[in-house]
């Protein structure tokens, strides 16, 4: 039986363990677009573990700011920051 292949996101986030792969891809995408350059750039941090830290944090901070309904309160972020 034939082994599975990976998937297209895999095989770029293994190659990007190489830190030189890393910052080829970041420039080439910075060549093209903003926005093509922020998602390289998520993919990069997901290789080293910071995406899922990122996105903890901003959960986190989510929940400090919202009000009791649940959404997030442009007051609450004043108070918490005086």
């Amino acid at each position: 039986m034939a082994e599975p292949t990976k998937t297209y996101h895999a095989a770029l986030l293994e190659a990007l363990t190489d830190p030189r792969e890393g910052v080829a891809y970041l420039a080439e995408a910075l060549k093209e677009s903003e926005e093509l350059f922020l998602l390289a750039l998520h993919n990069v941090a997901e290789v080293y573990g910071i995406a899922e830290a990122a996105e903890e944090e901003r959960r986190r901070s989510h929940r400090v700011l919202r009000d009791t309904a649940g959404t997030v309160n442009p007051s609450n972020i004043n108070k918490r920051l005086l």
